[in-house]
């Protein structure tokens, strides 16, 4: 057993996560966990395994990421979206 991790573009709510670790169980590819962005499988996929969870999450509009730095990239604007907006406010001259 030697786990794998594959990056998920696209991941940024809990019902995302709901979401593709259903796919998971129905197309029974084994799995530890799912977080945003991540899926921690058992073992790595073979072929036609990453196949069909590739299309499956297409579907519902996620993409596998196969580039490291992509994923970092994808990381780093999950994080950035999820702060809240700093507003301005004007300061009265006195």
């Amino acid at each position: 057993m030697t786990p794998h991790l594959l990056l998920v573009k696209n991941m940024v709510c809990h019902r995302c996560v709901l979401a593709v670790e259903d796919i998971l169980t129905k197309n029974q590819i084994p799995f530890l966990k799912v977080i945003f962005g991540e899926i921690h499988l058992v073992d790595k996929p073979d072929t036609r395994q990453k196949e069909i969870l590739s299309n499956a999450l297409e579907n519902i509009g996620f993409e596998l990421i196969d580039n490291h730095v992509s994923g970092l990239i994808e990381k780093l604007n999950s994080m950035l979206s999820g702060r809240p907006e700093t507003k301005r406010v004007a300061k009265k001259k006195k």
